[in-house]
């Protein structure tokens, strides 16, 4: 009996499923050119990392491309190269799994000048970049389908002949920029995220018929990565904004590694303001919260499994629901004086904001405005009919 127990425990054991968790995008650091290299300043911490750095390059010869990229000065690997059949433009992906950690410099270096847009992505509780599938054509929507799977994260980077480029539905933008800098050519360059399955359709709007390249793949769960605590990404108000209504509405996600749903506290100036908050795994929630007095605040999310509990970032925005005060007007020669041709008057008045600097005061006479002079907290306009 005892030697069946023993053999049943085991057996229960190796049925136990193996928990992964699901990579997470951090950041991406962006940066346009139009030279022989470009430096961007990547930032990525946590377990587990991974960082791809794709490049879009708007001329597309073969003596034109990026010869090797560093991060953190460790060489990265080259994963595709894929240019349209035009002749251009180009598109290239490296990776470098467990960058190092903080801020870095990475360093793309072409064989000769180009117009260049890069973005360098860092993924974390990530495994291995797969499944890279790649297309091309002329038309006004560019579109690749990448073999996915649950708890996987599939990216893309995208390099069209068009002025403008939309994203599409499911997915989320993580850079839209011109190849060169603004101006350089109106040709452009993004990437975006979108959460695994089967199959998964990355696709992209074009403003015009034109030539585009674009380039999927899939960033699987680290084996290493098991059961780890809920990721909480703030998504709404971003950090430092400044509203005129003092009432707001939060978004943010939680994803988990093993959970469908999640519970979340939402925490105002160190004080929860709304607990026990349900949500999906890997979808948006939001609440509404009102009553803001006039004040720069501050709010995070704190989200658990049942078993680990993780903290957001904390973001600040603004409340200032009144407008600037005037005060202490002043008139010379003094209201209700007549006004005759050559002579000069001057007006004054102070204005001050509890919230914010005061950008311009105008004084409106005869139906003319005038631009205040700033003397401190007073304003002057000095007026000769």
């Amino acid at each position: 009996m005892r030697k069946l127990m023993i053999a049943l425990l085991l057996l229960a054991a190796l049925l136990v499923p193996t928990v992964m968790a699901v990579p997470t995008f951090m950041n991406v650091s962006t940066g346009t050119s139009q030279a022989a290299s470009l430096t961007l300043t990547a930032n990525c911490t946590g377990s587990n990392r991974v960082g791809v750095v794709n490049v879009m390059l708007d001329d597309g010869p073969a003596d034109k491309t990026v010869t090797g990229v560093t991060w953190g000065g460790t060489a990265m690997t080259s994963l595709a190269n894929v240019v349209h059949t035009g002749g251009s433009p180009r598109v290239q992906v490296f990776n470098l799994t467990n960058p190092p950690s903080g801020s870095q410099s990475v360093v793309i270096t072409l064989a000769q000048t180009n117009k260049i847009l890069a973005g360098a992505v860092c993924f974390t509780e990530a495994g291995a970049i797969t499944n890279l599938t790649s297309a091309e054509g002329t038309s006004t929507t560019a579109s690749v389908t990448v073999p996915s799977t649950t708890n996987h994260l599939v990216s893309d980077t995208v390099a069209v002949y068009a002025p403008t480029l939309t994203i599409g539905a499911g997915q989320t933008e993580r850079y839209n920029l011109e190849m060169g800098g603004a101006g350089a050519t109106g040709h452009r360059a993004g990437g975006s995220t979108e959460a695994g399955a089967t199959s998964v359709t990355m696709s992209w709007t074009l403003s015009a018929s034109e030539k585009w390249v674009i380039i999927g793949y899939g960033t699987s769960f680290s084996p290493s990565a098991v059961n780890a605590a809920p990721g909480v990404t703030l998504q709404f108000p971003a950090n430092a904004t400044n509203a005129t209504t003092s009432s707001y509405n939060f978004t943010w996600t939680a994803t988990d590694d093993t959970n469908t749903t999640l519970n979340c506290n939402l925490t105002i100036n160190g004080v929860t303001n709304i607990s026990g908050i349900s949500v999906t795994n890997n979808t948006p929630a939001n609440r509404t919260v009102s009553g803001f007095t006039d004040a720069t605040h501050a709010w995070n999310v704190t989200c658990t499994d049942g078993t680990n509990v993780n903290t957001s970032q904390t973001r600040n925005f603004k409340v200032d629901t009144k407008g600037p005060a005037l005060n202490n007007r002043t008139e010379n020669p003094a209201s209700g004086v007549g006004y005759s041709g050559g002579r000069i008057y001057n007006f004054t008045i102070n204005v001050t904001d509890a919230s914010n600097a005061v950008n311009n005061v105008t004084l409106v006479f005869d139906n003319v405005t005038y631009v205040a002079t700033k003397n401190g907290f007073r304003y002057n306009v000095t007026l000769t009919d």
